[in-house]
């Protein structure tokens, strides 16, 4: 069973995120001639001092530690419960409470009156002698389940320039194991994870203080998955900063407002799997659905739109949505969003984001990684040139990624989503730098994801904000570069292609899904959806919903397992004893070989017959085989 549990009761930062867990958990039974065995797990009492993951959200904001003195005293797990500081590999005694003035090596607590009062603090570093430092924060997993999907937001931030004129990083790392870590620097193997490294943002010459809480002088790191950690009952987690002495005087790097978000309970036996439909010949359904977030101050289950919302995940049941126009201020409560609608969904939300909206990514299947591409990507290569303000030629929002992790796909499914700048008061200009995003768009295709992942299935959706296919913008991202295909999904009982608007007159075609070539030959249902039009009316389902929604209409899209199609035996000789095979393949497929005497009883002659070009021609040879082999067969591994 797949859980899910968010992280909306804690707000005791000053950054406060939503944070969302995932979790698979299984109770495992064991079956006998003897009866029904269980398997039971105890659980040690952690270290005192330890932070414990059944407390769901941990939160931590760095206020408590002192706002002045140069040599206070720094106890591991004391000065703040569950943290430890090093200096090489030597614990921390001291640390240094400053405003970014000092070039003293060591760890700080920095803060100052500025942006915000001087009792806000951060942790952080300034490394210096050849010496690293090193903080970081101790977990225990005292639930009954593994831990994984673990969603980690915190701010880092910048208190001074060293004026090396070079960037600076305080880097992420993490360990999980079952011996006791209490060192910060030598206390596991650790493992980088580079999606909360933070990098000084002032790299000017000239040696100064910064406040760190101005916005030039941190980042915001906004629900971040921690992929590929699973934490075992009775194992401890350790997240780490190590900051290295680089050349020159070093910046000093801090980070705050940090929260760390888990399951607290195991799952019951006794609840039941989520009423959702899931395939198990690989096939799936993509939706994507703009749902009219921008200015919405109450983006809670409670509100009408959002149960309207609702109402339509729970009765379609897709097995991927890709969101457009969530409200940035509000992605925390897409936690709640899955706790209410889609329960076991994984949720993908470090999207780029105009200070306004974003998008998020909700799957039923397991998210390897999620990465936010072209970010505000400057559009000047591509055609595009506005100087009404500092940033008018950069890209809107951003391509937005979720690798997917299908069952039976033998390659992950790549769910790309973007919103394309909307059209202002000037028609001309909006066009214009729609097109330029849609090339960005198709010169990472071209230049990035098919270096990259040349065989793997990708799709593009989003709202378009394009309603004629021949413009440019349409047509880029249809081009061959791209590989993606225009489709034209419409709704069974009106027939026609159109989103937009259903809160006045549904005249235009602004949201689409672009298949690759290998999906688009896959798709087996499409519709869009409006709720008003039904017949036999579901009563889970009100004929208003769609309008209450939002102003778009949702578009799906039902794809047959692209891998999962026949293949032919093209050709089999035998010369003596010696026997070649052809056969159709596909990319990262295996394949087997059964032989035979009498078409009775098969034995297995050759496995493990990897292919890696798809569509390609497999070519078996065997020497030395038996005369009394007349018979062979062919299967692909499941």
């Amino acid at each position: 069973m797949v859980t899910i549990k968010n992280g909306s009761a804690n707000r005791n930062g000053a950054l406060f995120s939503g944070i969302i867990l995932t979790r698979c958990t299984q109770k495992i039974f064991r079956f006998c001639a003897a009866g029904l065995i269980t398997a039971a797990v105890f659980l040690a009492s952690p270290v005192s001092g330890q932070i414990l993951m059944s407390g769901g959200t941990y939160a931590q904001n760095f206020d408590a530690l002192a706002s002045s003195g140069t040599a206070n005293g720094w106890t591991n797990n004391l000065t703040l419960p569950g943290w430890y500081a090093s200096k090489a590999s030597a614990d921390s005694t001291t640390f240094s409470a400053g405003s970014g003035t000092s070039v003293t090596g060591g760890i700080y607590s920095f803060g100052t009156n500025g942006i915000n009062p001087a009792s806000d603090r951060a942790l952080g570093s300034l490394a210096s002698a050849g010496n690293t430092y090193a903080y970081g924060v101790r977990f225990t997993n005292d639930t009954a389940s593994a831990q994984t999907n673990i969603i980690i937001s915190c701010t880092g931030e910048q208190w001074r320039n060293g004026g090396s004129g070079v960037a600076e990083t305080i880097s992420f790392y993490y360990a999980a194991g079952s011996s006791p870590m209490t060192n910060s620097f030598s206390a596991a193997a650790w493992t980088s994870f580079n999606a909360l490294n933070f990098t000084s943002r002032i790299t000017s010459a000239s040696s100064a203080a910064l406040d760190g809480n101005a916005a030039a002088n941190r980042q915001v790191f906004a629900n971040v998955v921690l992929t590929g950690v699973v934490v075992q009952p009775g194992q401890e987690l350790f997240l780490r900063w190590a900051d290295t002495d680089d050349a020159g005087s070093d910046d000093g790097l801090a980070i705050d407002n940090l929260t760390v978000s888990f399951n607290p309970t195991a799952a019951s036996t006794n609840t039941p799997p989520p009423a959702t439909t899931i395939f198990t010949n690989g096939a799936i359904t993509l939706m994507t659905y703009n749902v009219k977030g921008n200015g919405v101050a109450d983006w809670s289950t409670n509100t009408a739109q959002v149960q309207a919302i609702g109402r339509e995940l729970v009765y379609l049941k897709p097995d991927i949505i890709a969101f457009n126009e969530i409200p940035y201020t509000n992605t925390w409560q897409m936690a709640n969003w899955v706790t209410a609608f889609l329960p076991g969904y994984f949720l993908a939300t470090n999207s780029g984001t105009d200070g306004f909206i974003r998008s998020v990514i909700a799957s039923r299947f397991p998210i390897n990684r999620s990465q936010s591409w072209l970010s505000h990507a400057n559009l000047n290569p591509f055609g595009y040139t506005n100087n009404s303000s500092q940033n008018a030629d950069n890209f809107t929002r951003d391509l937005f990624e979720a690798e997917i992790n299908v069952p039976n796909w033998p390659l992950p499914l790549h769910v790309f989503t973007t919103h394309l700048k909307s059209t202002g008061t000037d028609y001309a200009d909006s066009a214009a730098k729609r097109a330029a995003e849609a090339a960005a768009i198709t010169n990472f295709f071209a230049t990035n994801f098919f270096v990259l992942s040349p065989a793997h299935p990708f799709t593009l959706s989003g709202d378009m904000n394009d309603s004629d296919t021949n413009t440019l913008a349409i047509q880029r991202l249809i081009s061959p570069p791209t590989t993606l295909r225009l489709t034209n999904p419409t709704n069974p009982f009106t027939g026609s292609i159109n989103t937009y608007s259903i809160q006045s007159s549904v005249s235009e075609r602004i949201d689409f899904i672009f298949p690759s070539a290998l999906l688009v030959s896959n798709i087996i249902g499409a519709q869009v959806f409006r709720t008003d039009l039904l017949t036999n009316f579901p009563s889970n389902l009100f004929s208003n919903d769609d309008k209450t929604a939002s102003d778009h209409l949702p578009v799906l899209m039902t794809f047959a397992n692209p891998f999962d199609t026949p293949f032919k035996l093209l050709s089999i000789a035998r010369t003596n004893q010696n026997v070649t095979l052809k056969w159709e393949s596909q990319n990262n497929r295996n394949y087997s070989i059964e032989a035979s005497t009498d078409l009775v009883a098969w034995t297995l002659f050759a496995t493990n017959l990897a292919t890696t070009t798809t569509n390609a021609t497999y070519t078996f040879t065997s020497n030395n085989v038996p005369d009394r082999i007349k018979f062979f067969r062919i299967y692909r591994v499941p």
